[in-house]
């Protein structure tokens, strides 16, 4: 939005130039700020649940992390994206309604969210 004109001088010269107004783009905070749990020192027999939202190659990244964890953590099990619903789809806020449930259903010690771009 032009709010008015204004001669302003550049190098000199004296030119007609349009003046903007601005907005701040960072609106006021509007949630509370959370604690992360505390990291899972070892995942050796823990299980690892997989989130994805099926953007971004994904499936490869996470494929790559459940193989370099498997050799690093002797017993890790996972519980793949496809079993944990898809979090991005249409059906992502019944998905991720019913996610804490489902973790603790199925045992899940962690979670990796991939989530692409």
């Amino acid at each position: 939005m032009i709010v008015e004109e204004k001669n302003v001088k550049r190098d000199d010269a004296i030119t007609n130039e349009p003046v903007f107004e601005c907005l701040w783009p960072l609106g006021p905070t509007a949630s509370r700020k959370i604690e992360p749990a505390r990291r899972i020192a070892d995942l050796s027999g823990k299980t690892v649940g997989e989130l994805w939202d099926s953007l971004f190659h994904g499936d490869i990244m996470l494929a790559r992390i459940r193989e370099e964890l498997s050799k690093r953590f002797p017993g890790v099990r996972f519980v793949g994206y496809d079993r944990l619903g898809d979090i991005h789809g249409p059906k992502r806020n019944e998905v991720l309604a019913r996610m804490p449930t489902l973790l603790k259903e199925l045992h899940v010690d962690a979670v990796i969210s991939c989530v692409g771009a």
